[in-house]
């Protein structure tokens, strides 16, 4: 793994499949989940896109 930023108490690596890591200094732990995203965010190194509508699905009428 490379390492790309140090952000306050996070380490980010990034691994050869081209997806981060991302490294809690104080636990020595990684880190998942929303955690993860937030810390990616504020690095600047992905952006978030708001989830899709299912309302399109829903207003498709039923084959009979």
């Amino acid at each position: 793994m490379e390492k790309v930023k140090k952000v306050n108490e996070f380490e980010i690596f990034k691994k050869r499949s081209g997806r981060h890591a991302v490294l809690n200094t104080k636990t020595n732990k990684l880190v998942a989940g929303t955690e993860k995203a937030d810390v990616l965010l504020k690095a600047g190194l992905i952006k978030l896109t708001p989830p899709k509508a299912k309302e399109a699905a829903a207003e498709a009428p039923a084959a009979q």
